[in-house]
């Protein structure tokens, strides 16, 4: 994919693809699941993350301002030649990686919430397919859809908290800090890796404009803002009982009354499924290009044909078991895979690129 106007997107598109990734995982599972602290604590830990992000991003940002705002991936090829497509093999598979889960997700909360008769290796097949189809088309598309998907998640997040206003209990929000800042700490460590769209930005680096400093912290800022409202309508629907149930937000449209609609659940699900065909679009896209650096663009389609299946089959034959189990599992792998790809590659790329140039100076001095 080489750099050019027609790849290129904005800084606003690139906001829009991120939120609704991040999006995609609040809006089905909340860390209350996982923790023993109540909401108010879990809406403070959200907003640490903020700070915690920017701290990710630094080994980002040195590597950008080395390298003038040379991708992870290109700049790899520069360094290390043919082997620099170990690197962009590394992020096709946690492209895979983050769009199994996803699936795992939907897979999930369809059978057990949405629709259990429903043929599950149709709907899934159907998701992934809308997926590899969308990033056939490329960054810029994907950037267009995600405006406007985003436009209408955060619409109906704030309708859905507004209209539930009257119906929370203020009870269900316990004073801050009430047991101490530790249940904060420990929300917010264990929120972070869900966060994996931090991964893929020494990848996105060319390809979007304008600073991608400042979109960067308005991505955090507004990731935090949109968690919390879902968090917060969760937490004042259902209080205690949130804990107990996989899908809190869900749980909470579908059971409240909203003046005269009926079928609220169909709003939530709609939002969900919005956000999780952008992630998982994006993630898609992501794959099929670092694919083409390896094996050249002309097997583009058996790229996406093949990508597609391998995240079906694998979505389908994990099942539930991981997300059952997903501090053990799945928050174990994205926590090595966010240091990884968002800490030790581009510190790693900084530190060759150091001693290239150290080697070349002594070159010309001998």
């Amino acid at each position: 994919m080489s750099v050019d106007k027609d790849t290129r997107i904005s800084g606003g598109q690139f906001i829009a693809i991120l939120f609704a990734s991040r999006l995609a995982v609040s809006l089905t599972a909340l860390p209350t699941l996982h923790q023993t602290s109540h909401a108010t604590d879990f809406m403070l830990s959200t907003a640490l993350q903020i700070p915690l992000l920017l701290l990710l991003y630094l080994p980002i940002w040195w590597f950008g301002r080395r390298t003038h705002g040379a991708s992870t991936v290109d700049y790899a090829g520069i360094l290390f030649g043919r082997g620099g497509r170990v690197v962009a093999g590394l992020y096709a598979l946690v492209s895979l990686y983050v769009q199994v889960v996803a699936l795992m997700r939907f897979d999930h909360l369809v059978g057990s919430a949405l629709s259990p008769d429903m043929s599950r290796v149709a709907l899934c097949g159907a998701v992934v397919a809308a997926a590899f189809l969308a990033a056939l088309h490329g960054l810029q598309a994907i950037g267009r859809a995600a405006v406007l998907i985003v436009a209408g998640v955060v619409a109906g997040i704030v309708f859905v908290f507004l209209a539930l206003l009257p119906q929370m209990d203020p009870l269900c929000f316990a004073p801050p800090l009430y047991d101490g800042f530790s249940p904060v700490i420990a929300g917010a460590l264990e929120e972070l890796p869900r966060t994996l769209e931090v991964v893929s930005i020494g990848l996105l680096l060319p390809y979007v404009k304008g600073n991608m400093t400042r979109h960067y912290i308005t991505w955090t800022v507004l990731v935090a803002a949109g968690v919390i409202l879902i968090q917060a309508t969760s937490a004042g629907v259902l209080g205690d009982y949130g804990e107990l149930v996989l899908f809190p937000y869900y749980t909470a449209v579908t059971t409240a009354q909203i003046g005269v609609l009926q079928r609220v659940d169909i709003l939530a699900a709609s939002l969900w499924l919005a956000a999780l065909f952008v992630k998982m679009a994006f993630f898609a896209m992501q794959f099929l290009s670092c694919l083409q650096r390896i094996g050249g663009q002309r097997f583009k389609l058996l790229y996406a044909v093949g990508g597609g299946l391998l995240v079906l089959i694998s979505g389908l034959l994990l099942g539930n078991s991981p997300l059952l189990e997903e501090r053990a599992v799945i928050w174990g792998i994205s926590v090595a895979l966010t240091g990884l790809m968002a800490v030790i590659l581009p510190l790693g790329l900084i530190a060759a690129d150091a001693m290239r140039n150290k080697r070349l100076k002594e070159a010309r001095e001998g």
